[in-house]
């Protein structure tokens, strides 16, 4: 018998701190997440006692954290310190 398996998620959000279900979303880290997964299996009853089994799975997932702070000029940064 033969199975193959091919899925794709791709998952975006604020990333908070999970031990402090509490915390202001706001801060949080937001990310971009592509993630592939490819399995297969093969198995085989060699007898009636002896099954044979061969599995196979590759999982690639590429991470991006996005900046969600506006970018702000030398000068508005040196006003707002004073």
């Amino acid at each position: 018998m033969f199975f193959g398996r091919v899925s794709f998620d791709n998952l975006t959000g604020p990333n908070t701190n999970p031990i402090k279900p509490f915390s202001i979303p706001v801060f949080g880290v937001s990310y971009i997440d592509r993630q592939r997964n490819l399995a297969f299996d093969y198995s085989r009853a060699a007898t009636k006692r002896l099954t044979m089994e061969t599995m196979f799975s590759i999982t690639r997932t590429t991470p991006s954290f996005v900046d969600n702070k506006p970018n702000r000029s030398r000068s508005e940064v040196q006003r707002q310190s004073l």
